[in-house]
């Protein structure tokens, strides 16, 4: 026993890298089986083995982006500023310069602008690298994977672990590139893990490590591989050891259970919240964005042409549809307008006119008819939206009408009523129609008693608009929605393309290796995106109210419009990347973000009335997170509303909730789900 603790001692000082029976699997599938690794300091260590043997989930473990199921894993020096990793995919932006992207990961390490700069001209010099203005998306695979090598270097590491490094890479190039790792080993005391299926360069490493199945089936050097296989050739000994390995398959079936027993040194960065990191995100998103003109597009002009296109297409009033007129009170409609009681003259007042002058305002298109039966058949064949037939007597039956008299005889009814046929193929259209014909017959009444004396006529009712009057339009009421509805759609789809790029492309994941966390990410694209949801949101208000002249009553509100609208814009920015989180492709996440979206579109009451629902509907709609913001900015907007109002304070309280149990459900997913931001390949 004191042996053992004297061997732990040992290995602790003189081993980078240890790890003890380790064991990793995802679902059914055992990737790491009892494996056992001794990585010297100051060495190179040559890790071999084929496709699917699980070499990147070890490289994983060790970066600590895996917690192992079972083992133990020792890493000195256990900091993220120690370790410099080159993943085997490039996991660079390639809409940054090659200055750029040193200035970014510089900064992740908190190296400061001078030894950034003298350490970039140094290995753009040794890596035969173009100009740090040149963008990376102009450079060949072999320059790329350069570049990918200096950014592993620039902070220098004291552990190197390098994927695949001297792929796609000339081999002059490639030979000095071995050249100067066998330098820094010598005089740096570098310690260096590289992965290759160049297998005969594996000869340069001082230690090389065979993996086959989950285990290591030989760790020693070069030479004494092939004195032990007597084998001429890495190769032939690779070859040699494979067939002769007898795997335990009882190891296999074992039911390992996770997190028992094991420990991992996880590396580290430095304690709290780093603002130069935060910084750093920010200036390289910024300046992928300004370069990519299709993101400004859909984030700037995108939701200014949405607003244009609304405020044009929806809610306005239906015009230019044919309505079929027979009017028999008079053959041609010469005065329109009545200036004279009906009661003084009647003889020479012909109201029909009037009412048909009214409908011509409202920009119907007046086809005449000779009788009742080719009207109907306009409406029947579509060719008309309404037939209206004036009778006679219209003029007669409508001063009857004002006088109380409507229900008077049975021969009123028929000889002095109007007859109409609606088509009620389009309830819209139809709605109108009906809507607006008792309107102009209204304001026919009271033009025309108007210069009447008052013992002649009164109105029965009175109607007085306390709030609204100016709301005429089915626009004027969703106006806010639509506002709601854009901020919290782009919020949502910016969130999404932002970290979907950062995972799926592996940014992130390297990012993640330099240091950053996950909280100083969502820090970053708040920022980023507060910003973009500001001139969205202040575009989008100027053309829905000062272009478009849609009404809005603020008054003091304004202070609690603004921190609502901004509200929104975290709900989406929230959603988005919990979705992110929990997607394991792109397609997937977009389908969610758009899905969910469309479906508060539909039940928030943007499309139709929540009152128009069925009940269990209208139970789902109404807890819906638009729902509570639409409803709550539009009576900011049409009724004065301010944050004293009790409804506003708890509108204002449940979207707040919505926000915190987003937040609360990111940390979740973020201390549950370990591989939420990495893309297993």
């Amino acid at each position: 026993m004191a042996e053992m603790e004297t061997k732990k001692v040992q290995v602790e000082s003189e081993l980078a890298i240890c790890i003890s029976n380790a064991f990793k699997s995802f679902s059914d599938t055992c990737v790491l089986n009892g494996l056992n690794m001794s990585v010297p300091s100051g060495s190179i260590y040559g890790l071999l083995g084929p496709s699917g043997c699980g070499k990147t989930t070890l490289i994983n473990v060790i970066l600590g982006k895996f917690p192992l199921d079972f083992g133990v894993i020792k890493i000195n020096p256990s900091r993220f500023s120690d370790i410099g990793y080159m993943p085997q995919d490039l996991c660079l932006d390639s809409m940054l310069t090659l200055g750029e992207t040193f200035k970014y990961y510089g900064s992740l390490y908190k190296m400061n602008g001078s030894d950034i700069s003298s350490k970039s001209k140094e290995l753009i010099s040794w890596l035969k690298l173009p100009q740090s203005y040149t963008l990376l998306k102009d450079l060949s695979g072999g320059e790329c994977r350069r570049v990918s090598l200096a950014v592993t270097l620039l902070h220098d590491p004291t552990i190197i672990i390098l994927d695949e490094p001297t792929v796609g890479i000339d081999p002059v190039l490639r030979y000095e590139i071995w050249q100067k790792l066998l330098e820094m080993v010598q005089t740096q005391a570098k310690t260096i893990i590289i992965t290759t299926h160049y297998i005969e360069e594996a000869h340069q490493a001082h230690t090389i490590g065979l993996m086959r199945s989950g285990v290591l089936i030989s760790e020693t050097s070069p030479q004494d591989l092939l004195v032990k296989q007597n084998a001429n050739s890495l190769e032939e000994a690779f070859l040699s050891l494979s067939s002769s390995q007898e795997l335990d398959e009882t190891i296999q079936k074992v039911n390992i259970l996770k997190n028992t027993n094991a420990s991992s040194n996880i590396l580290h960065s430095d304690n709290g919240i780093s603002f130069i990191r935060i910084g750093a995100f920010i200036k390289k998103n910024v300046a992928i964005c300004l370069r990519d003109f299709t993101f400004i597009f859909f984030m700037i002009l995108f939701p200014m042409m949405a607003a244009i296109i609304f405020n044009l297409a929806i809610g306005g009033n239906i015009k230019n549809v044919n309505i079929a007129i027979q009017n028999k009170e008079i053959a041609d409609c010469q005065t329109t307008v009545v200036n004279q009681c009906i009661f003084e003259d009647i003889t020479n007042v012909t109201l029909s006119c009037a009412v048909l002058s009214g409908l011509q305002t409202l920009e119907y298109n007046l086809i005449p008819v000779k009788n009742r039966e080719e009207g109907d058949i306009l409406v029947e064949k579509a060719k008309s939206v309404a037939f209206i037939q004036f009778p006679q007597n219209f003029s007669i039956g409508l001063q009857q009408y004002v006088l109380g008299s409507w229900f008077s005889t049975n021969e009123y009814s028929e000889n002095t009523a109007a007859y109409a046929n609606i088509d009620i193929g389009n309830v819209l259209v139809k709605s109108q129609i009906i809507r607006n014909l008792f309107n102009v017959v209204e304001d026919v009444i009271i033009n025309s008693t108007r210069a009447c004396k008052e013992k002649f006529v009164k109105h029965p009712f009175r109607t007085t608009y306390l709030v609204g009057n100016k709301v005429e339009t089915f626009i004027h009421s969703i106006a806010t929605m639509f506002v709601s509805m854009i901020g919290f759609y782009f919020s949502s789809v910016i969130s999404t393309g932002f970290m979907l790029t950062e995972k799926m492309e592996g940014f992130l994941d390297r990012s993640m290796t330099a240091g950053i966390t996950i909280l100083e990410v969502v820090i970053s694209i708040t920022c980023i995106q507060t910003v973009i949801h500001i001139i969205q949101t202040i575009s989008v208000m100027f053309i829905t109210y000062v272009v478009f002249l849609n009404p809005i009553e603020i008054t003091n509100g304004l202070f609690v419009f603004v921190f609502i609208v901004f509200l929104t814009g975290w709900l989406g920015l929230l959603y988005g990347l919990l979705i992110v989180g929990l997607s394991k492709s792109s397609s997937e996440a977009m389908n969610m973000v758009i899905g969910w979206n469309m479906m508060q579109i539909y039940l928030s009451g943007i499309m139709w009335p929540i009152e128009a629902q069925m009940p269990f509907m209208k139970i789902i709609s109404e807890h819906l997170p638009l729902c509570y913001i639409s409803r709550i900015l539009n009576n900011i907007v049409l009724r004065g509303w301010t944050f004293t109002h009790p409804t506003v304070l708890v509108g204002i309280a449940i979207i707040i909730g919505y926000v915190f149990l987003h937040v609360i459900l990111l940390l979740y997913l973020t201390h549950v789900k370990k591989d939420a931001w990495l893309v297993n390949k």
